[in-house]
């Protein structure tokens, strides 16, 4: 507006605000100085406002190109100004920019000059030190800006490769892979440019690299060798040749190297200083070493110890071998080496390995003693200070043991009985109590002693013996079978609970000894422990620890134990100390409030010299006393209560009380008996300990000897069982009677006599009044607790006077029973809290000490259902060290046979019995099986515990040996039977191999030893055992392979330590893949084998773990990779060269790039041969294509099957063929420059059809015109240069697309020559004669000429003579079909024949006859062939050194004669007959023109002939002659006429002729008989007087001999004869004068060939043939006689049919 208020304003336009933009970043940050680099702009906001959206850089700014409202494009501009930051901005209106801090970066233009190497192997792998300048230009503000990470090197057009960056002149790279052989160029960025839209940002020095078809190698073995070097080493791959400059190198060492084959070179491994991986390559030639393989030096492995240094025959003993440097190297390559026998191993650290010893039983002429050294890589062996020998014995076997039974504190000296301890090999002697090992203390070749040690719980233990502190069971080819305790039961060893003794009494007793001690207490009696297995033993020690004595105790119960002291001097003062096994002695301490009641004392023992009287009646009418004399009677107190007398009655004694009179005399009452006896009386001063002097007393004519009980009950009513002698069934009349006369009683203010019932003659019982009842009848007083007399009367009412005891007592009151419930297997310890009403009186009191020596305690059991169990009990006072006076009853439950509620009453003299208690029988524990069966040492294993009687238990305890823990109550039911869970109880000591137990179930029962403490009883214990075994912790390694397929089936080797097969225990190896368990298979104990189960779907790594039981897995996290299972769709190339190296790329799905190196394979098996696998390291690419390179080894033509697998096991099975082929060469390797439609053929074998096949000729390519499965024809075309220029070009081809053979020297171009003239023009067909052909240009001064003569398209090889001139022996030919003329053509490649029209004519022999004649010459000799012509026609009669050249005749162009030569010379060693050659020739000499034929002449020597037989006969008959020659000169079968078939005319060539009568066919019969009949004469017998004529024979039918005279006989006169013979002679003269006429005119007026059959000898040298020397004929085996090397002439190329 112009005025101000736009009322002036007829038009306007827009104005847009936008929202700033802003730049997040710029990618990349820095370029070079000259610009052009298009930098990528990220932000947001941006908007398209064309030429106003720009882009600075620094001061300059640039346009900017739209592409999103978060995205440009810039390029940036030339810049002065180099390392140093300038600002980036954006403006969208070419003024306000952004204003985020962003920073863009010059830098000087990068440049490279050199590369070092310039070439690399196709495989890749090279690094390239790169050589040039500004290549770190950011390297004094490194902190600021650093583009190292965005330092990349171009190999071509393909590959980029990041850089390391180390000057401003110097960075490196490595060489990717090429997939052919070709030279690319390299650049290098500084900026990670994209090569499409910055390749300004790239150097352009396009410096060459060049890759090069290496020996490729996939493989060495071994794969690792000590620094020491000298290792052998075989590098397996493909490629290989023998250059003779093969070189091996480990890291930077070059060694020679020997070529083997072409796939294995051998190396030697040279010294390093340091252990550690290296590349190994191999150079064929100067330095071009391949892909290298990774070769391990470790330092060489030293054994210094194995432990154990011994093990059985059966093997299996898991060493433990001690040293250094063990390096891990493959788990096909470790082993221990027994001598030469391997044993897989376990390498657990450098320091240490692991492994099995063999099993002899597997070993041909196996040895006590072995070697032991270990290889590291299947080859070198381990070094040792001095040698580690490891000794084999023979298991032991295990017989008897003493003790059986010891206490769970040990130091048992037990000795273990049986054989083989103390063989030759044996070296550590152990003894295994449960799972505690020990140390044998001594042992011989049958015993072994041993000392127990200390163990937690009573219970048994499987003891077993090892002589090599290891097995302690023997295998069976790896098998365990548990070891000889599982087979003879006979060596358990049973750890008792130490007994806890609350008190003994008496305390002292005669030193004379016998006397009985009783201990008080609990644990005598184990859970299912029997006493008649028990040695119970108690030691008495004086104060000063010396031995008293010890006694063997005759009475053990629940909690009681009597005992009878040894002799000692009086006034001893012993120790006691008690032992259930003879062995170990436990001090009895703690009995009393002091040391002092503790002590037992000896006190001086009264002995008795004399009683008196010495005898007296049975029943005596009159109280009658004995009198004791002796010394040291005394009395304890003044009552002298305790003195008394004992009458040793059978089986129960009688007891009276004694008197004392002084110091040497006592006074008893005598006892009456029922019956006569002779009875022993000693003596008592404490009541207790009785004198063992043995008087006797003698009774000479019923009786009362026991009251069981001795007392009762107030209330009355107990029946007491009187015992005794003389008892009779006498009814009414048998009474017994309480008191006695002298003190008689009133019983319910009547008599005490009661009826009695009668049970034996030694038994009766009776029951007892109320004690309220009861007085006496002198005083009236009540008899309260006052002892009383019990007397019987058998009948009339006399009574016995035995004097024995009853007594009332208060009913102890039974308070409760703890438990109230218990299992049916019994066992369960009760305890009766009871008041005995002891009231104020101490432990001397009369009723407490009479209770106590009386007492008899039961406890009955009583179901609902009348069932009624009694067991024996014991008073107790309770706690056990309680100070009071007995308080408690205590017994075990009995076994049960239902779960039910019972009754429980006590009593304590055996018949009163009262508390009424409630007691629940539980299910009786009964086990049947336990599963696992077997767990690790550390224990915890859960295990499921089968069978019944498990329900609401409390305090339930599980027993594992001698360890004992709560079980687990997490606890399956069903109506009759349950399933217990508990877990394992760790081993008593971790330094343990395991071993067998036994799992018990039961209670663990606290008992109160104090108020404060408590004594554990370990009853109430099944008596099912169930076998347990624990094993050392196994140690897992590693696995082979750690990958497969998820559908399962990969078979993996698991290493590691201390794995074990106990099959019978189904204690077996497990396999965890994840979640999944498998079976394994036991190997040895450092090798497991299992198969992988399915996991379908999955593709990730699982944990991977072992067991034995199912439930305890090892801690190792190791892993096991589960992939889909690969799939191939095809490879290409489908056919590679038989060498092996053919790059192949394996197109398909599901590859996977987690496979270990050493895993990941391609398989090659070949399906038309028989031909192990071969494995090749697999390369990934991504998830659809793999590489692999083709092996070599197989011969050409072989198919072979591709697969692959990504865990060295699990192959795909897929359908893809690899074919090998070889390419043996090319032929023709030169040709006319013109081309020529024949091609090139390219030979070998295994070629298949390839649609990239290609023939390549001089850099270009051209298709194949075919391909078969020997041979490839390439086209040959033109020469590039000019189809008249002449020159070498390069050739190559492949036959798959990839691999490509190069031709030495290429191809060559030449031109193609032209024939003027050749000679001679005429020649054997048969060939071998001289060809002269005249023409130009002739040249064969190039490497790849082939020159060669065509005549009729029958080929041989030519001489160029000069440039003009060409020779060749022409081929072996055939007759054309029509004449005998063949084109002469050459060609200078030996394929492309010049057009021209010179012939050459060919004849040959195809026959002749006679086939033989004498050696004197002269037999004419009809040859039959072909081609013959007029000159200079010949025979040749001879070999190549000893011949005979006749001229001859021709008859026809079919047909010549020639005439046997004269003289013919027999080689020397030869005799006639001799067969030689006969061929023929024409021309001259110099051309060699003979015929090569089987044709043979045979010379013989006339035979001499001794007889014609008969001499006549008539002339009208056809009589047989035989003519008979000498052996010394005899017939020969002659060979004439035709040969019509293989075998030759032999029978009608010899002829006879009988003068002027003709011929006749002869019969050769042998060598001395010819026969033959007369020839027909035309004659009758009458026409014919007699005519004798000469017999000639020829043996050829044509040169006869004379052989004797005939005479033909008739019946004419002799004149008629003379007549006419003469008129014969004049007709025969006319005849001849008419010939000899005729003849004349025809010699005058015609032209005749002039017949020569004169012998004219020629110049041997001219008519030699080649020929076999030596014998001139054979016969072969088809009965053809032909000449030595000679073929069939049926196979003659042109023989002619017969005629």
């Amino acid at each position: 507006s112009l005025t101000g208020d736009f009322s002036d304003v007829e038009n306007s336009v827009d104005f847009q605000y936008y929202l700033p933009p802003k730049v997040h970043s710029i990618t990349p940050i820095y370029g070079p100085k000259n610009g052009g680099t298009i930098v990528t702009v990220f932000g947001e906001n941006f908007i398209d406002f064309d030429q106003y959206l720009r882009c600075s850089f620094g001061i300059k700014d640039v346009p900017a190109i739209f592409l999103s409202p978060t995205m440009l494009y810039c390029e940036s501009p030339f810049s002065d100004v180099v390392v140093a930051a300038m600002p980036f901005r954006v403006t969208l209106n070419d003024q306000q920019t952004t204003r985020e801090d962003i920073k863009y970066w010059y830098y000087p233009d990068p440049s490279i000059m050199r590369l070092d190497p310039d070439k690399g192997p196709m495989t890749g792998g090279t690094v390239v030190m790169i050589e040039g300048e500004h290549l770190d230009p950011f390297n004094d503000q490194l902190d600021v800006i650093n583009n190292h990470n965005d330092t990349y090197c171009r190999f071509g057009m393909d590959f980029l490769t990041p850089a390391t960056v180390y000057s401003d002149t110097l960075i490196s790279c490595v060489s990717p892979p090429s997939p052919i052989i070709r030279t690319v160029f390299v650049d290098v960025t500084l900026n990670d440019a994209d090569m499409v839209l910055n390749p300004g940002s790239w150097t352009d020095n396009y410096l060459p690299f060049t890759y090069y078809a290496p020996p490729y190698v996939y493989d060495c073995n071994p794969r690792s060798g000590p620094t020491s070097g000298n290792t052998t080493v075989i590098v397996i791959g493909s490629n290989f040749n023998d250059t003779g400059e093969i070189k091996c190198r480990f890291g930077d060492k070059i060694v020679k190297g020997v070529f083997l084959n072409v796939n294995e070179i051998k190396c030697v491994s040279p010294p390093v200083d340091s252990p550690g991986y290296v590349d190994l390559s191999i150079s064929l030639v100067e330095d071009n070493f391949g892909q290298a393989v990774k070769y391990l030096y470790y330092a060489t492995p030293q054994v210094t110890s194995i432990y154990p240094k011994c093990g059985p025959t059966s093997g299996y003993t898991q060493l433990t071998v001690k040293g250094k440097n063990f390096v891990p190297s493959g788990l096909d390559k470790v082993f221990c080496l027994f001598d030469d026998i391997k044993s897989a191993a376990t390498i657990m650290s450098d320091t240490e390995i692991k492994c099995d010893s063999p099993d002899l039983s597997e070993v041909t002429n196996p040895k006590n003693h072995y070697n032991v050294t270990v290889t590291l890589n299947d080859h070198d062996r381990s070094k040792s200070k001095h040698p580690i020998i490891f000794s084999y014995y023979n298991f032991h076997t295990l017989e008897d043991m003493k003790p059986r039974r010891g206490p769970i504190t040990g130091k048992t000296h037990v000795e273990i009985f049986g054989g083989d301890f103390a063989q030759e090999g044996v070296c550590n002697v152990t003894v295994r109590f449960g799972t505690t090992e020990v140390n044998s203390t001594w042992h011989n070749s049958s015993m072994i002693i041993a000392d127990t040690v200390p163990v937690k719980v009573p219970g048994n233990a499987i003891v077993q013996v090892a002589l090599n502190g290891q097995q302690y069971t023997d295998t069976k080819r790896g098998e365990n079978y548990g070891g000889s305790k599982l087979d003879t039961g006979k060596t358990e060893f049973y750890f008792y609970q130490v007994p806890l003794i609350a008190k003994f009494s008496p305390k002292s007793g005669p030193s004379t000894g016998n006397s009985v001690v009783v201990l008080y207490g609990t644990g005598f009696i184990g859970n299912n422990e029997s006493v008649s297995d028990m040695n119970v033993t108690l030691r008495f020690n004086n104060t000063n620890g010396k031995h008293v004595g010890t006694v063997r105790c005759f009475s053990v119960s629940l909690n009681e134990i009597k005992c009878r002291t040894p002799s000692a001097k009086p006034e001893t003062i012993a120790f006691l100390e008690l032992s259930k096994n003879g062995q170990n002695y436990h001090p009895i301490r703690g009995t009393g409030n002091t040391e002092e009641d503790d002590k037992y004392h000896f006190y001086e023992a009264p002995t008795i010299t004399e009683i008196s009287p010495k005898y007296g009646a049975v029943k005596s009418e009159e109280e009658q006393n004995i009198t004791i004399t002796g010394t040291n009677f005394y009395c304890f107190d003044s009552s002298c209560s305790d003195l008394g007398c004992m009458f040793g009655t059978k089986p129960y004694p009688i007891y009276t009380k004694a008197y004392l009179v002084d110091s040497k005399h006592l006074k008893c009452p005598i006892p009456k008996l029922s019956r006569p006896e002779v009875v022993t009386v000693e003596i008592t001063l404490n009541g207790i300990d009785y004198t063992s002097d043995r008087k006797n007393y003698t009774y000479y004519d019923a009786f009362v000897l026991d009251l069981v009980p001795k007392f009762g009950r107030k209330e009355g009513g107990t029946l007491v069982s009187v015992m005794g002698f003389g008892f009779a069934d006498t009814g009414s009349e048998l009474v017994c009677r309480f008191g006695s006369e002298e003190n008689p009683l009133l019983c319910n203010e009547g008599s005490c006599e009661v009826k009695a019932n009668y049970v034996s003659d030694t038994e009766i019982t009776c029951k007892t009044f109320a004690q309220s009842q009861v007085f006496y009848q002198n005083s009236g007083e009540n008899i309260g607790s006052d002892p009383f007399d019990v007397e019987v009367s058998v009948r009339q009412r006399q009574f016995t006077k035995s004097h024995v005891k009853f007594r009332y007592s208060e009913e102890p009151v039974y308070k409760s029973v703890s438990p109230r419930n218990g299992t049916a297997t019994g066992g369960t310890y009760l305890i009766v809290q009871t008041d005995f009403h002891w009231g104020n009186e101490t432990y001397q009191g009369s009723n407490y000490e009479y209770t106590m020596k009386n007492s008899i305690v039961m406890c009955k059991i009583k179901s609902s259902k009348g069932k009624e169990v009694k067991v024996e009990g014991n008073i107790i006072s309770y706690p056990f060290h309680n100070k009071a006076l007995p308080n408690a009853v205590a017994c075990l439950t009995p076994e049960w046979q239902e779960t039910e509620t019972v009754k429980i009453d006590i009593t304590i003299n055996g018949k009163d019995y009262s508390g009424n208690f409630d007691f629940h029988f539980e299910e009786g524990i009964h086990l049947a099986k336990i599963s696992p069966a077997c767990g690790p040492n550390k224990g915890e294993t859960k295990v499921t515990v089968m069978g019944r009687g498990f329900n609401n238990l409390h305090n339930l305890h599980m027993k594992w040996g001698t360890e004992s823990r709560p079980a687990n109550l997490e606890t399956l039911f069903n109506p009759t039977s349950g399933v217990l869970k508990g877990f394992s109880a760790p081993t008593p000591t971790k330094n343990t191999h395991g071993g067998f137990v036994y799992v018990e179930i039961g209670h663990d029962i606290d008992l109160q030893e104090t108020y404060n403490s408590s004594y554990t009883f370990y009853g109430d214990y099944t008596s099912d055992k169930l076998l347990y075994y624990y094993y050392k912790e196994p140690v897992v390694k590693y696995i082979m392979p750690s990958a497969g397929p998820n559908i399962g089936g990969t078979e993996v080797i698991v290493a590691g330590a201390w794995f074990l097969n106990y099959p019978f225990i189904d204690c077996v190896p497990l396999c965890k893949f994840g979640n999944k368990v498998v079976s394994g298979e036991f190997i040895s104990t450092v090798r497991i084998k299992c198969v992988s189960p399915p996991q379908e779907g999955l593709a990730a790594a699982v944990p991977f773990k072992i067991g034995f039981n199912n439930y305890d897995w090892t801690s190792e996290e190791l892993t096991f990779v589960y992939y889909n299972f690969p799939k191939i769709d095809y490879i290409s190339p489908s056919s590679g060269p038989s060498t092996g190296g053919t790059m192949i790329q394996i197109h398909g799905s599901n590859f996977t790039g987690q496979a270990h190196p050493g895993e990941f394979l391609c398989r090659f098996r070949a399906v038309s041969i028989n031909a192990p696998d071969k494995l090749i390291p697999a390369y990934f690419k991504n998830q659809n294509l793999i590489y692999c390179s083709s092996p070599g080894g197989w011969g050409s033509g072989t198919e072979a099957k591709v697969d692959i697998s990504f865990n060295g096991k699990d192959f795909t099975s897929s359908n893809s063929s690899f074919y090998f082929f070889q390419i043996d060469g090319a032929r023709p390797r030169s040709g006319p420059s013109g081309g020529s439609s024949k091609g090139i053929e390219i030979y070998g074998s295994g070629f298949i059809n390839n649609p990239n096949a290609s023939c390549v000729v001089n850099y270009e390519d051209f298709k194949p015109l075919s391909i078969e499965w020997n041979r490839m024809l390439c086209p040959m075309p033109q020469n590039p240069a000019g189809k008249h220029k002449e020159g070498s070009v390069t050739f190559e081809v492949t036959v798959n697309g990839v691999d490509y053979k190069k031709f030495e020297r290429g191809f060559h171009y030449y031109k193609q020559p032209v024939i003027e003239d050749v000679e001679p023009l005429t020649g054997p067909v048969s060939g071998g004669s001289i060809l002269t052909i005249y023409g130009e240009p002739f040249r064969s001064d190039y490497d790849l000429a082939n020159v060669t003569c065509s005549v009729g398209g029958f080929i041989s090889q030519a001489t160029i003579k000069d440039q003009h001139t060409i020779q060749c022996y022409t081929p072996k030919m055939q007759k054309p079909t029509n004449g005998t003329e063949l084109r002469v053509s050459i060609a200078m490649n030996g394929q492309d024949y010049t057009k021209n029209n010179h012939t050459y004519s060919v004849y040959g022999l195809v026959d002749s006859a006679p086939k033989g004649g004498p050696i004197e010459g002269g037999t004419e000799v009809m040859i039959k062939g072909f081609g013959f012509k007029d000159s200079e026609p010949r025979c040749l009669f001879g070999i190549e050194n000893n011949n005979l050249i006749v001229p001859g005749q021709i008859v026809d162009d079919t047909h010549m004669i020639c005439v046997s030569p004269q003289h013919f010379k027999v080689p020397k060693g030869a005799k006639l007959p001799l067969d030689v050659p006969l061929e023929i020739g024409f021309g001259e000499a110099k051309f060699h023109p003979w015929t090569k034929t089987d044709n043979k002449f045979r010379f013989y020597q006339n035979p001499k002939v001794l007889s014609v037989y008969p001499k006549s006969g008539m002339v009208d008959q056809k009589n047989e002659v035989t003519i008979t020659a000498d052996p010394k000169q005899p017939f020969y079968p002659a060979i004439t006429g035709w040969k019509s078939s293989g075998e030759l005319d032999v029978l009608h060539g010899i002829v006879c002729r009988f003068g002027k009568y003709g011929d006749v066919p002869a019969l050769y019969v042998n060598k001395t008989i010819v026969k033959c009949l007369t020839p027909e004469t035309g004659l009758r017998r009458k026409d014919l007087h007699e005519d004798t004529v000469e017999v000639d024979l020829a043996l050829n039918g044509q040169d006869f001999f004379k052989a004797g005279k005939y005479s033909f006989k008739g019946s004419a006169s002799g004149l008629w004869i003379v007549l006419m013979w003469l008129l014969m002679l004049i007709l025969i003269v006319g005849i001849l004068v008419l010939i000899g006429v005729s003849c004349t005119y025809c010699w005058r007026n015609f032209a005749m060939p002039k017949f020569d059959f004169g012998f004219s000898r020629m110049n041997p040298s001219e008519g030699q043939v080649a020929a076999d020397r030596g014998p001139h004929v054979l016969r072969d085996n088809e009965g053809v006689i032909r000449p030595r090397a000679s073929p069939n002439p049926s196979d003659w190329p042109g023989a002619l049919p017969e005629t």
